[in-house]
């Protein structure tokens, strides 16, 4: 998907303090192709900057249906602060967008986290809405490639499913199992994120400067059946 399918979301912090763009720095390594996107905190402010897919049929996916998100993620510098995030939400405003995220959290050493909430209220082991954590840790800095499934059934029932692209192999992680997120409220202590989804991908910053996310070779697809 090209830059120019995605759109960045209002209520994003600003350009001042988190820079965002294309670059070819060779420090970083880059899996494929000769560019990645990163997002650099330049001041110590915390909140979230983030872009949704821009396309036709995934702005929003209608019909309160979900998707698969996937691509490469990192987190550059070592350290505390910081969470490169692929999710779903159900708006387009980085301050109010609630929904389902995965990423490599904040903490250090870093670990997959996925979790349900608020995408301003960060990603880490403390976050709120905590719904899955990785056994091993990742550290800073390592390129991941998470793919994260995301279903609605019939009756509302959001099913999750987190795997990792391993020379293009899907493997299961330890820690990820499956979760279904049940209208009960059972698995999650509330009912499911209801409304029309919106794909994308961001970077939270939780107080430090200096901090970098990278992605490179972003896919999206959306559910069509049920």
């Amino acid at each position: 998907m090209a830059e120019q399918d995605w759109a960045k979301m209002p209520g994003s912090l600003d350009p001042a303090d988190v820079s965002v763009g294309q670059t070819d720095n060779v420090a970083f390594q880059i899996p494929e192709g000769v560019h990645c996107v990163g997002f650099h905190s330049l001041n110590a402010v915390v909140g979230f900057t983030g872009y949704v897919l821009n396309l036709s049929g995934f702005n929003p996916i209608s019909g309160h249906k979900g998707g698969i998100i996937k691509g490469y993620m990192r987190k550059h510098v070592v350290g505390t602060g910081g969470a490169a995030v692929f999710f779903f939400v159900t708006s387009t405003n980085a301050q109010g967008a609630e929904g389902y995220m995965l990423g490599i959290s904040e903490d250090n050493p870093a670990q997959l986290i996925l979790r349900k909430g608020m995408l301003n209220q960060g990603l880490s082991i403390s976050s709120p809405g905590v719904l899955r954590v990785s056994q091993a840790s990742y550290p800073n800095p390592t390129w991941l490639y998470p793919i994260l499934y995301m279903t609605v059934n019939t009756q509302g029932d959001v099913a999750l499913r987190v795997r990792q692209s391993v020379l293009s192999i899907e493997v299961a992680i330890p820690g990820m199992d499956d979760i279904v997120d049940d209208v009960l409220g059972k698995a999650s202590g509330s009912p499911p994120v209801f409304g029309d989804f919106y794909p994308g991908f961001g970077h939270y910053n939780s107080g430090q400067s200096g901090r970098l996310s990278l992605f490179d070779a972003l896919m999206a697809s959306r559910q069509l059946t049920p």
